[in-house]
């Protein structure tokens, strides 16, 4: 069962795009760190970026959303979650991606909360307070760092290397989530967020949600 395929809803910025050519391209949904959204709403599903933080990280913090609709789960079936958290500029140390799973609209699980270039904490130096929550009991998240992604969100190309403020190295993660977390009705909320400072509208971060699927 596809999860994410016709029903959610978006937050702030974000949309459907495409990879790859024609007639193979594949849709996939997107959000970006542009679309003003506060971090305090996340308050309401038990959610925070920042576990062993202050509230100056999430009253300084804004973004997208995107939150699936309900699906149903029985006993013994798996949910993996394919998603690629990307950016257009260099040290990528305020922008995070983030995906957890949601029973009555409360957290169930973290299935990730990383920077675009893998990065598990805010700041280029790790100061207390500033890591992310890590990925709950049962969920298996492998994170793949990697070079520029070549695709357009947005009206906003990615992955071109033209000057020195352009991403060129650990510009993007690929993250693959597994989790069965027993019968129920679930929800996917992801993501993408700048923290600490306006978000560069030229240059954002986003997040790429490729796929969820019950099996």
């Amino acid at each position: 069962m596809q999860v994410l395929n016709s029903c959610y809803t978006i937050t702030g910025r974000g949309g459907q795009a495409f990879a790859g050519a024609p007639p193979h391209h594949q849709p996939f949904l997107w959000l970006d760190n542009t679309g003003g959204v506060p971090a305090s709403v996340l308050v309401a599903y038990g959610y925070n970026l920042f576990p062993a933080g202050t509230d100056f990280w999430i009253a300084s913090s804004s973004g997208s959303l995107l939150l699936s609709c309900p699906f149903q789960m029985n006993t013994g079936q798996k949910l993996t979650v394919k998603a690629t958290a990307i950016t257009t500029h260099s040290f990528p140390v305020v922008d995070v991606a983030f995906a957890i799973l949601l029973k009555n609209s409360q957290v169930e699980a973290n299935l990730f909360a990383l920077r675009p270039d893998g990065v598990t904490h805010v700041g280029d130096i790790g100061a207390p307070g500033s890591d992310f929550p890590p990925p709950g009991l049962g969920a298996t998240t492998t994170p793949v760092t990697g070079g520029p992604v070549q695709v357009l969100l947005g009206g906003i190309q990615y992955g071109n290397v033209v000057d020195a403020g352009d991403c060129s190295d650990n510009c993007s993660t690929e993250v693959t989530m597994v989790d069965v977390p027993g019968a129920g009705t679930y929800q996917l909320l992801f993501g993408m967020f700048v923290i600490g400072q306006p978000p560069n509208a030229a240059k954002p971060a986003a997040l790429m949600v490729k796929s969820a699927v019950v099996t």
